[in-house]
C-alpha cells in the first residue's frame, strides 16, 4: 500500500501571467490547465550514449537530445505513421540496443518500427502486453493470453513458449499482490532475458486457490461485476515458480518455487541474471517475511546454492532490498540490508556470501542509482541530510569519501546516464513543483528540461512550517503546519489533521505535495490550520521506529497523533473544540480509528479508501506487520475498527470507489453496516466505477465534497 499523491501530470506549459488568489483558491482551479502542479516529460537515457529521448505529446513525436551538441532531433514522428489506414498516437516506446528498431505502444496496438527503413508492422494482430527486445536486438518477447512468446525480427517467425496460460495461470506475468506489494505498481515484465540472449527466465504464478474479490463497474444504464484474484490475510497465496527457457535447445527447466523451502508457501520477490549469463540469482522469503535467502541457480548444471541468509524478529523488507542487488566483476556484488537497524550498502562476495558494510549511520538509503566499477564508486539517494529530504550521494566501495552531490534543499530523484557523466535531476520542495534539469555528475546544470516556472508569490500560497516536538517518552516527531495566508495570532482557528500514519510512507517531507497539498492550501486560505505529524511506524527513521506497530495497527499511531494534538492545544490561536481529521487508504483507516478511539478530540472525520478490517487486506502487506489472523487474533481484533463502531461520535464521512482493486469496497460496506447496527450517525459518498485513486471528473467532486463537509461541520 502506497500513499497516493494525486499528482496531475498533464501537457507541459509555461505560466506567463500571474495567477491571482481568486483563481488559485477555487477547487476548480486545482484541476484546470495550466496545471498548478507543473508538468514534465518522461525522459529516458539512450543506452551507451549521452543522449535522452522522450515523447512530445503535443506533436505526437519521439524526440532525441544529444547532450554534447545540444541538438534536438525528431526521431519518430507518429503523425507520419499509419496502420491499416489509421493514424496512431504514441503512448510509450522501447528501443533496441542497436537503435535500429523501436516498439511503439499506440492506441492501435503494439507496433514494430524500423527507423532506417521507415516501415511499421503490427507485432501481433491480437492483444499483447509486456513486450521487450532481447539484449542482442534480434528477438521481441511478449505476453499473449497469459503465455510467453518470442518473435524473430529477421525471419518474422513467431514461437510460443508456454501453452497453459489462463485466468488462473500466469506465465511471464506478475499477479496483483506481487505487483502492488513487491514491485510497487510498476507492472514490470514477469520475465527476464539473460545478457547473452540465450535464456528467458520467467515467473509462473498459479492462482487457482487464491480468493476472488468482486469489482463493480457502473454507468447509468447497467452494471458489470468482474472478479480479481486477491489473497486476503490468512488465506491462500499464489504458488509461484521460476522457469528457464533455453532458446538454443528449445527446453524449459524449473529453477525455483515458493513452496520449495517453506511449508507455508513463501515468496520469490525477485530474480536477476549474472552478467555472464551462467547463473540466475533469486530470493526466497518465508510467508511471515522473517527469513530471507539469496540463492543461485547454475544454468549449466541446474545446481543451486545458497549465497546468504538474513533473519529479523519483525520482518525483512523485501520490497526495498530487492532493488539494490548489483552484480560486479570478480564475483562481487552490491547489496542493501537493514540488519544494523537502517538500510545501508554492503559489498558482498558471491562465493562466500560474506558482507562488508559500506555506509553507516542513523540514516538510510532510498535507492541505488549507479555503480561505476572502474572507479569503484556507488551513487545513491539517501536521507543522510535529513529524514525530510532526499539527496544524491557518492561513496567509494571501501566506504571512504562519502559526498553529497545535490545541493538544493528539498527532494531529489535522479536518473544517471550509462556513462556516469550526467544525470537528470527531478527536484521539488514544499513551495515549488518539480523542476527537471540535466546536470553533469558534479551537479552543474547543463540543460533546463522543464523549469515549471511558477513563483510561489503568484500562487499566493501560505508557507509550510516544519518543526519537531518531543513526547514524554523522548520520541521526536516531525510535524508540518499550514496557516491561513492572512493569519492573525489573536484569533482562534479550527484544525484539520491530514494523516497517513502507516509504514513505508511519510507526509512530513520537504517536497511538492501535489493536488492534495493544493487542497490543504485551499482549506488554509478558508480559515483552517492544516497539521500533519509522522508518527512511529512511518518511513525513514529505521527499523526500531517502524516496528513499533508490529502486531497491532492504530494504537501507537493514534497515541503519537494525540501528542501532536496536545501540543496544538498549547497554542493560543488553536480552537481546541474544533479539531477534524482526514486521510486516504491507511490514512482513512487512521481517520476512522481516531473517530472511534478519540471521539472526545476529533469532531469531524473524512475517511477515503479505508481499510476497516485488516483481515480484508492483502497477505504480503498485512502479514508483514500483523502476521496471520490465525497466529495473531488479538492483534487483528484490536486493529479492526468495526470492533469500535459503538464508540463513534461526531460527524463522519466515508468515501469509496466501487472498483477499488487495492482496498476493496467491501471495507467501507463493513463499516457502514456496523455503524447502522449501532444506530450511529454516518455520511456516505460512493463513486461508481472509481478505483483506489479517485480520478477524472470525480476528483473535482471529491475535493468539493471534502471541503464542504468541513465547512458545514467544523
Amino acid at each position: 500500500m502506497k500513499m497516493l499523491l494525486y499528482l496531475l501530470v498533464i501537457a507541459s506549459a509555461i505560466i506567463k501571467a500571474p495567477l491571482y488568489a481568486e483563481d488559485i483558491y477555487s477547487i476548480e482551479r486545482i484541476f484546470q490547465k495550466p496545471s498548478l502542479n507543473g508538468a514534465f516529460n518522461n525522459y529516458r537515457w539512450v543506452k551507451n550514449r549521452d543522449a535522452i529521448t522522450y515523447i512530445d505529446k503535443e506533436i505526437n513525436t519521439i524526440l532525441y537530445l544529444d547532450i554534447d551538441d545540444g541538438q534536438y532531433k525528431r526521431l519518430v514522428d507518429g503523425n507520419s505513421i499509419s496502420i491499416n489506414g489509421y493514424n496512431i498516437t504514441i503512448n510509450d516506446y522501447i528501443f533496441d540496443v542497436n537503435f535500429e528498431y523501436v516498439i511503439l505502444k499506440t492506441d492501435k496496438g503494439h507496433l514494430l518500427y524500423s527507423m532506417r527503413l521507415k516501415r511499421v508492422k503490427m507485432i501481433s494482430h491480437e492483444n499483447i502486453s509486456h513486450p521487450a527486445f532481447s539484449p542482442n536486438g534480434e528477438y521481441i518477447s511478449f505476453i499473449k493470453n497469459n503465455n510467453l512468446y518470442i518473435y524473430e525480427i529477421a525471419s518474422e517467425n513467431y514461437k510460443q513458449i508456454t501453452y497453459d496460460g489462463s485466468i488462473d495461470v500466469l506465465n511471464g506475468l506478475i499477479d496483483w499482490v506481487y505487483g502492488e506489494e513487491i514491485y510497487g505498481r510498476s507492472d514490470p515484465n514477469g520475465y527476464k532475458w539473460s545478457p547473452d540472449s540465450r535464456y528467458i527466465a520467467y515467473y509462473r504464478m498459479i492462482e487457482r486457490d487464491v480468493k476472488k474479490i468482486p469489482l463493480i463497474t457502473m454507468d447509468p444504464l447497467y452494471e458489470e461485476v468482474t472478479y480479481q484474484h486477491y489473497p486476503t490475510a490468512g488465506t491462500d497465496n499464489p504458488v509461484v515458480y521460476i522457469f528457464n527457457y533455453d532458446t538454443l535447445l528449445d527446453k524449459i527447466k524449473p529453477v525455483a518455487s515458493s513452496i520449495e523451502y517453506y511449508d507455508d508457501n513463501g515468496y520469490i520477490p525477485f530474480y536477476k541474471w549474472h552478467p555472464d549469463s551462467d547463473e540466475l540469482l533469486h530470493m526466497h522469503i518465508d510467508r511471515s517475511q522473517q527469513h530471507m535467502m539469496l540463492n543461485s541457480y547454475d544454468v549449466n548444471t541446474s545446481k543451486k546454492r545458497n549465497i546468504l541468509e538474513e533473519k529479523d524478529p519483525y520482518w525483512v523488507s523485501i520490497d526495498h532490498t530487492k532493488d539494490f542487488l548489483y552484480i560486479l566483476k570478480d564475483n562481487l556484488f552490491v547489496w542493501c540490508s537493514e540488519k544494523d537497524g537502517f538500510f545501508h550498502l554492503y559489498l558482498g562476495d558471491l562465493k562466500t556470501g560474506g558482507l562488508t558494510q559500506i555506509t553507516k549511520g542513523e540514516w538510510q538509503l532510498e535507492s541505488l542509482e549507479y555503480v561505476d566499477e572502474d572507479s569503484k564508486k556507488i551513487y545513491f539517494i539517501s536521507t543522510k541530510e535529513s529524514v525530510m529530504e532526499r539527496h544524491l550521494y557518492v561513496i567509494n566501495f571501501d566506504g571512504s569519501e562519502l559526498k553529497k552531490i545535490t545541493k538544493e534543499k528539498g527532494t531529489h530523484s535522479v536518473s544517471i546516464s550509462s556513462s556516469g557523466k550526467y544525470f537528470i535531476d527531478y527536484y521539488s520542495n514544499s513551495t515549488h513543483p518539480t523542476t527537471v534539469y540535466l546536470k553533469d555528475i558534479e551537479d552543474k546544470p547543463v540543460y533546463a528540461l522543464d523549469k515549471n516556472e511558477a513563483p510561489v508569490e503568484e500562487y499566493n500560497l501560505a508557507p509550510t512550517e516544519f518543526f519537531s516536538i518531543r513526547s514524554d517518552t523522548g520520541d521526536t516527531f516531525h510535524c508540518s503546519l499550514i496557516k491561513p495566508k492572512n493569519f492573525n495570532s489573536s484569533k482562534k482557528y479550527p484544525v484539520i489533521v491530514y494523516i497517513y500514519g502507516g509504514p513505508h510512507a511519510q507526509l512530513v517531507r520537504d517536497r511538492w505535495g501535489g493536488s492534495q497539498y493544493l487542497l490543504n492550501q485551499y482549506m488554509a486560505n478558508r480559515g483552517y490550520l492544516i497539521f500533519s505529524l509522522d508518527n512511529r511506524g512511518t518511513w525513514g527513521k529505521g527499523k526500531q521506529w517502524e516496528s513499533t506497530l508490529y502486531k497491532e495497527f492504530g494504537k501507537y499511531e493514534l497515541e503519537d497523533q494525540l501528542v501532536g494534538i496536545n501540543y496544538l492545544k498549547t497554542l493560543p490561536y488553536v480552537d481546541a473544540e474544533r479539531i477534524g481529521i482526514r486521510g486516504w487508504s491507511y490514512g482513512g483507516f487512521m481517520t476512522t480509528y481516531a473517530m472511534c478511539n478519540a471521539s472526545d478530540v476529533f469532531k469531524v472525520g473524512v475517511a477515503g479508501g479505508s481499510v476497516i478490517d485488516w483481515k480484508s487486506y492483502d497477505t504480503i502487506y498485512t502479514e508483514r506487520y500483523l502476521k496471520t489472523p490465525q497466529n495473531n487474533p488479538d492483534g487483528y481484533f484490536n486493529s479492526s475498527v468495526i470492533n469500535f463502531a459503538d464508540m463513534m461520535e461526531g460527524k463522519y464521512l466515508i468515501v469509496h470507489g466501487t472498483s477499488d482493486d487495492n482496498v476493496h469496497f467491501s471495507n467501507s460496506l463493513q463499516m457502514i453496516h456496523s455503524l447502522v447496527e449501532k444506530n450511529k450517525n454516518i455520511d456516505v459518498m460512493i463513486y461508481p466505477s472509481e478505483k483506489h485513486g479517485i480520478g477524472g471528473a470525480s476528483s473535482l467532486h471529491l475535493y468539493n465534497k471534502i471541503a464542504d463537509y468541513f465547512f458545514d461541520n467544523l
